[in-house]
C-alpha cells in the first residue's frame, strides 16, 4: 500500500490488545453460563422433570451474572476506542469517502442506523485495512472485497439481540414464576412448568451459542485488521507513527 498523507499512523496493537481478552474473557463466562440451563434440559429430555437450583448455583449465576456486565461494559467501551483509533488509521493510509473518526463512534448511540452503519464502517476499515489494497487515489478499497466474518457477525449479532429480546419477554413480562406460584394446583402444573422453563432455556441457550460465536468472529476480525495496520504502519515509510 502506498500513500502519501499529512496524517498521523497511530498503533491500534494495545487498544486490541485489551478488546481481544475482553472478548476472551466474555466467550468463557458465556460458556459456564451454559451449564445450569444445559443441564436441566438433559434431565427435562431423560427424566421428564428436572432440579430448579443446584447446590451454589444461584449465587455462582449471580457471581456470572456480574462479570458479565462488567465484561460487556468493557468490551463496548473499549470497541468505542477501537473502531475511532482504526477508522482514524485508515484516512493516514489515504482513505477517501470512508466514515470519519468521529461518526465511527456516533452512528453506535443513534437508534435504527445503529443497526447498520457501525457494520459499513466495519467494511471499510477492513477493506482500507488490507495489505493487498494498492491506495493510490484513494478510493481503492471500495475494489477490496467485503468481508464474510463482519457480515456473518452482524447477523449473529442481530440475531443474537433479537432472541434476547424474546427471553426477557418470555421470562419477565410473561411472569411464568408468579403465575406458577400464585396457582392453586401449583402441584398438578409441574410438568407444566418444567415445560416452560425448558422452552425459555431453549432460547436463552440459542441465544447464548449465537453471542459465543458473534464473539468468536468479532475476535478474528480485530486480530486480523489489528496485524494489517501494523504491517502497513511498520512498512509504509510515508506514514508519520505516533
Amino acid at each position: 500500500m502506498s500513500v502519501s498523507t499529512h496524517q498521523s499512523f497511530k498503533s491500534i496493537e494495545k487498544v486490541s490488545r485489551w478488546l481481544l481478552n475482553a472478548i476472551v474473557a466474555g466467550i468463557v463466562v458465556n460458556i459456564l453460563s451454559l451449564i445450569v440451563p444445559i443441564i436441566q434440559n438433559i434431565e427435562f429430555l431423560v427424566r421428564n422433570e428436572m432440579v430448579l437450583t443446584y447446590l451454589g448455583s444461584e449465587p455462582f449465576d449471580a457471581f456470572l451474572n456480574v462479570i458479565a456486565t462488567i465484561i460487556n461494559f468493557v468490551i463496548g467501551v473499549v470497541t468505542l476506542f477501537w473502531f475511532y483509533s482504526a477508522n482514524k488509521n485508515i484516512h493516514s493510509f489515504g482513505a477517501k469517502k470512508v466514515s470519519s473518526p468521529r461518526m465511527a463512534v456516533i452512528w453506535f448511540f443513534i437508534p435504527i442506523l445503529n443497526l447498520w452503519k457501525p457494520y459499513t464502517v466495519a467494511q471499510q476499515i477492513w477493506k482500507a485495512s488490507n495489505t493487498q489494497t494498492i491506495m493510490s487515489e484513494g478510493t481503492e478499497w471500495k475494489n477490496s472485497p467485503s468481508s464474510k466474518k463482519i457480515k456473518f457477525m452482524w447477523i449473529l449479532g442481530l440475531t443474537h439481540l433479537l432472541i434476547s429480546i424474546v427471553f426477557g419477554y418470555y421470562f419477565a413480562l410473561g411472569n411464568v414464576w408468579d403465575e406458577f406460584m400464585n396457582n392453586e394446583e401449583t402441584v398438578v402444573n409441574f410438568q407444566r412448568f418444567y415445560t416452560l422453563i425448558f422452552y425459555g432455556n431453549l432460547i436463552n441457550i440459542v441465544g447464548m451459542v449465537l453471542g459465543i460465536f458473534f464473539q468468536i468472529f468479532y475476535l478474528q476480525i480485530v486480530r486480523q485488521i489489528s496485524l494489517w495496520q501494523e504491517t502497513i504502519g511498520k512498512t509504509d515509510s510515508s506514514l508519520k507513527r505516533v
